[in-house]
């Protein structure tokens, strides 16, 4: 069965995890190759001719130093990112006469309180504390319908920061190829205004034999995130986050014959990132997540497959009364697809995998305040005394926050939104 620890990850873990997109071809070479966009599934959900609806009514604390992108370019000299010291070039009048106490709103880059400053004749060099949102906020009424729609450009550098190569780009593709411990992954995507298609797959080989080969295809389609924050007397009095007509058709599949006796990952990427059009410091960043666990003895094996297609919205709002859950499956259907299950071995052997897909994040001034994700579960067990073999699957929504940005106590927590599942294979002496 699917451990509960792989369940708990992602129903209600708030640490960073990992992700692997993946396309490629068949069994054969394992470089990703552009995907063709073939036939869509069920299609986008948004009802037609919804517009975007931006709301951005700020009061600025008086004491607040706001520096746009320009003036970020212009004025600051260097970043320490470790001590948070900023050195700004002195003759831009947001930053003439800091002292402490003020309030750094720097561009997209930090929200910080100024501790010391130091004239330097022609430099500034000014030393800086943590600050909340409500210290550069006096009251603001804040508000987004908007409609994410997948993007070439909105493709992160992360992956290069990680170490991954190019395999290609295009006007309307990505892809890159990485290896990270035993484990090679290969990410792709191909963009349409209207769906983002992925086929996804994670490797692991032992000399020149695959030895895991667990992969995800599929379609996602545009949907819409919403948001609302509401800030009085520098309190947060209302904060929602939800994502509307999120709907996909995907297919997971475990292919694993003697995988290793400790297998176990916990890995995230940032695929693409989007700012808020006209709502400064907010950021919409799109991340896929893998969680998997198992013991695949040499003589044992696993295999199995299964389709998720769904149609939900999903998020929370919270109040001064604490966050609660927002959520309307309005479509959701998974089973096996393919292959029948089967897990085997001489002794013992169990192996779940699990993704995140899409996992929204919200961001203020990189700092995570709210998470949204659907996922999707494989696991297949087999135990040999008494003779029992089981498969399963699992459709999971969660959303987290991190509110602790807003300077209140309830720094951050999570909700499982809903929690299905469907047994693929029951047979044996089982309990």
């Amino acid at each position: 069965m699917i451990p509960m620890k792989t369940i708990r990850q992602f129903a209600g873990a708030f640490a960073p995890l990992v992700l692997a997109l993946v396309l490629l071809a068949g069994c054969g070479d394992d470089a990703p190759v552009s995907p063709d966009p073939g036939t869509v599934g069920g299609g986008p959900t948004e009802p037609a001719g919804k517009k975007d609806s931006i709301r951005f009514d700020v009061e600025w604390s008086p004491n607040a130093r706001l520096l746009d992108t320009n003036d970020v370019k212009t004025a600051v000299v260097s970043v320490d990112t470790a001590s948070f010291i900023y050195t700004f070039r002195k003759g831009n009048a947001k930053v003439e006469g800091l002292k402490n106490g003020d309030i750094l709103v720097l561009g997209d880059i930090a929200l910080r309180k100024v501790k010391s400053v130091t004239d330097n004749g022609t430099t500034l060099v000014v030393r800086t504390d943590p600050a909340f949102i409500t210290d550069a906020i006096v009251n603001g009424d804040i508000s987004w319908d908007y409609g994410v729609r997948y993007d070439v450009k909105s493709v992160t550098n992360a992956f290069m920061k990680m170490g991954a190569k190019p395999t290609f780009i295009g006007g309307d593709t990505a892809g890159y190829q990485i290896k990270i411990g035993d484990y090679e992954y290969n990410f792709g995507m191909k963009f349409h205004p209207d769906w983002l298609k992925a086929d996804i797959r994670l490797l692991k080989k032992i000399g020149n034999s695959k030895v895991l080969d667990n992969r995800l295809e599929g379609v996602l389609y545009k949907f819409r995130a919403l948001g609302k924050v509401t800030i009085k007397d520098r309190k947060l009095i209302e904060f929602d986050a939800r994502n509307d007509y999120v709907a996909g058709d995907l297919t997971l599949s475990l292919n694993a014959a003697g995988s290793g006796s400790s297998i176990g990952i916990e890995s995230d990427f940032t695929l693409l990132k989007y700012p808020i059009p006209q709502i400064p410091f907010f950021t919409i960043k799109i991340k896929a997540l893998v969680v998997m666990n198992g013991v695949i003895p040499p003589e044992g094996s696993c295999l199995m497959k299964a389709k998720f297609s769904y149609d939900v919205d999903q998020g929370f709002s919270y109040s001064t009364g604490g966050a609660l859950p927002k959520m309307l499956v309005r479509r959701e259907e998974f089973d096996k697809t393919g292959v029948e299950p089967r897990t085997g071995a001489a002794g013992a052997a169990s192996l779940s995998f699990g993704l995140g897909f899409p996992r929204v994040e919200l961001e203020f001034l990189n700092t995570r305040i709210a998470w949204i994700q659907p996922a999707y579960l494989l696991g297949g067990d087999y135990t040999a005394m008494p003779a029992c073999q089981q498969a399963k699957a699992q459709f999971i929504g969660s959303a987290g926050y991190g509110i602790g940005a807003f300077g209140i106590t309830l720094a951050s927590g999570s909700k499982t939104l809903w929690q299905k599942e469907k047994v693929l294979l029951k047979a044996g002496q089982c309990p």
